[in-house]
């Protein structure tokens, strides 16, 4: 269940980081905001639009009508949109670097750990939407639970656990992991997605910029709850841990006993409702487009969203060869259905507006709508012709394309001889064949004397000529014979028959060409062998997805990596890949360069997001992140001729060896 709702719902959702944090603030300040929490495109041209509308005190307002909403889409304003509220769950990671800290224990004997551990079982058992909200805990031993969707899986991972209390000996990493776990791809689009840090502080070393970078990449609010006496929030270690939640929006809160962490619950609690806009798009090219919403509250206020982007690739549908007959003869229907198939490079489905059939370049037939066919009118043709056909159609967004022209033989019937041309029938039966009784008697004698005439000629062709071969039923004249092509030894003389002939070889079959769709991607599994490419990526970690960690090849060809085998060439199981995550182009020889494809957790090289729109230029060491799957760019100086290239060079060059490729 929970692996068909990922692949239904893996697609390319925009969760604005950077863009949410005034809102977040404004409502943080005790003031109604409005926020899109993410924009789904993978049903394009049908955009699902996600938005929280919450008061001054952070509580979801519930109950507003389609006409409370306005929305744009590129400044435009859309006209038409439907509206659903509901309760999309949460996303939420909690990190634990339980040190000594969690050991001590208040005057009733319960330890911090203890306090803990009563309040989140309190919350899975209690305040948990099942199949809807989605839990996972993270300690320095072990992850304890991931993406727990039912109550009991996590209740018995809070049970099962023990500590020596020894902490994290990277308490960087260990949040990290955390962030990773938090930004994989959701149930559903739209859940907030929540990281909650409990520890005694942070190292003033810790990497928080890198850290609040990739929350805000992925829209992951960080709440901390620093473990330990009170008299020591304005410690270092204290106030570096507090960063973390005030640079993404998030609570800052002090553990006291179990209730302290009720703030965060509330927190979910108002996560989990959200109003949910969908629309038909009209955006027509590859590019990056937004959106912005105003929310108009029953009291009177006005409440704007901030505009957000959203990144689509949109191309021309392609329209696949009809495959007409060769040979179509007239008359024996008034029409001919042609069939139509189209299908979208880019992976959106979309309605067609119109499909005509062109013939020899004029339009011949028009049919709207979507359809299976178009309908060729043949009664206009009374003579033997051979026109040009081919399809042109249109799709919703107004782009169109055409098949190839093919070439279709119309074939006129003959004319039947009319009765008078027929000669009648007026001799009497006797003497007809009197007549034809000695004509046929001559042509059987004079077939007789020729067959003989062609055995004694072909006897002497074989006495006289070289000995023919036949190689699939055609003679081949002055071929030599398998005694002539090997001669026999001299110490024995060579002797052949009269009658000796050459086994005809067989005619070879002929190839039937493969028909495959143009834009079907030809898929390659990490680690298949390939020959070596001007350049390569070295799987430094593939992830939880079990990918082997062979070197990936790169050669002249654009490669598509991400975790749906039908639309990338370079595959990853790993849930925090997105379906289709980035793209690698060579952009002149030797030289590539690293797009994203609106990735949920984004793409990273060495540890800073690529641009959506310029993509990044690798250089060699660069470290690639696409979710938990880490490959390193390597470029070679020169490749290696294959042992079969070397045997086709001529003797010349035979001796010509490239220089092994060297790593940069």
């Amino acid at each position: 269940m929970l692996g068909q709702a990922i692949a239904r719902w893996a697609t390319v959702l925009c969760l604005l980081g950077l863009l949410l944090q005034p809102a977040l603030a404004q409502a943080q300040n005790g003031q109604p905001s409005a926020i899109i929490t993410a924009v789904d495109v993978g049903n394009f041209p049908e955009i699902q639009v996600y938005l929280t509308v919450t008061d001054a005190s952070g509580r979801h307002i519930p109950g507003l009508p389609a006409s409370a909403f306005a929305l744009t889409e590129n400044q435009s304003p859309l006209p038409n949109f439907s509206l659903l509220e509901a309760d999309l769950g949460v996303q939420i990671v909690f990190v634990l670097d339980t040190n000594s800290a969690f050991r001590t224990r208040d005057v009733a004997g319960v330890n911090r750990l203890g306090h803990i551990w009563q309040a989140l079982s309190e919350f899975v058992r209690q305040e948990m939407q099942a199949e809807a909200d989605d839990i996972s805990i993270v300690t320095p031993e072990q992850t304890l639970i991931a993406h727990g969707r039912s109550r009991d899986p996590v209740i018995d991972a809070l049970n099962r656990y023990t500590t020596d209390f020894a902490g994290a000996a990277d308490p960087g990493a260990l949040i990290s992991t955390g962030l990773n776990l938090a930004s994989d791809v959701t149930p559903r689009p739209g859940m907030r997605r929540m990281l909650v840090v409990l520890a005694n502080g942070l190292p003033a070393a810790t990497p928080i910029a890198d850290l609040v970078a990739h929350a805000q990449a992925t829209g992951v609010v960080i709440h901390t709850v620093y473990v330990g006496p009170a008299d020591t929030l304005e410690t270092v270690s204290a106030q570096t841990l507090a960063r973390l939640s005030q640079a993404t929006g998030g609570l800052s809160l002090l553990l006291e006993d179990a209730r302290s962490l009720q703030p965060i619950f509330e927190a979910t609690a108002n996560a989990r409702p959200q109003y949910r806009l969908s629309y038909r798009s009209t955006a027509k090219t590859t590019s990056q487009h937004t959106l912005a919403a105003t929310v108009q509250l029953p009291e009177g206020t006005t409440l704007a969203t901030p505009e957000v982007s959203f990144q689509l690739r949109v191309e021309p549908p392609l329209v696949m060869d009809p495959g007409l007959p060769a040979q179509i003869m007239l008359g024996e229907s008034e029409s001919l259905a042609v069939p139509i198939v189209v299908t979208f490079p880019d992976g959106h489905r979309r309605m067609l507006r119109e499909v005509q059939l062109l013939v020899d370049g004029n339009v011949a037939a028009t049919q709207s709508g979507d359809a299976s066919t178009v309908n060729w009118p043949l009664a206009v043709y009374t003579e033997s012709v051979t026109p040009t056909v081919q399809l042109r159609v249109t799709d919703e967004l107004g782009l169109s394309a055409e098949s190839k022209p093919q070439r279709v033989a119309l074939i006129a019937a003959p004319i039947a001889a009319s009765a008078d041309a027929q000669m009648p029938a007026q001799a009497p039966a006797l003497g007809l064949l009197i007549q034809v009784l000695p004509i046929a008697a001559a042509f059987l004698l004079l077939a007789a004397l020729g067959g003989v005439g062609v055995l004694i000629w072909l006897r002497r062709q074989q006495q006289t000529e070289p000995q023919r071969a036949l190689i699939g039923g055609e003679t081949i004249p002055d071929r030599p014979l398998a005694s002539d092509l090997h001669p026999a030894s001299p110490r024995e003389p060579a002797t052949r028959s009269d009658d000796s002939t050459l086994p005809r070889s067989p005619t070879p079959a002929k190839k039937v060409p493969t028909l495959q769709h143009p834009a079907a991607p030809r898929l390659t599994r990490p680690g298949k062998s390939m020959p070596p490419g001007s350049a390569y990526l070295e799987v430094v970690d593939s992830g939880g997805g079990g990918a082997p960690r062979e070197n990936i090849e790169l050669h002249g060809q654009t490669v598509k990596l991400g975790r749906d085998p039908a639309v990338v060439n370079l595959l990853f199981t790993d849930r925090s890949v997105s379906r289709l995550h980035a793209r690698i182009e060579q952009t002149r020889p030797g030289v590539f360069r690293l797009y994203d494809e609106g990735s949920t957790s984004g793409t990273w090289v060495n540890f800073t997001p690529i641009s959506l729109t310029d993509g990044h230029e690798l250089r060699p060491g660069d470290l690639i992140n696409l979710g938990r799957v880490q490959l390193r760019f390597r470029r070679r100086e020169s490749v290696a001729p294959t042992p079969n290239e070397v045997e086709r060079l001529p003797e010349s060059k035979s001796s010509f060896r490239s220089k092994p490729g060297m790593k940069s």
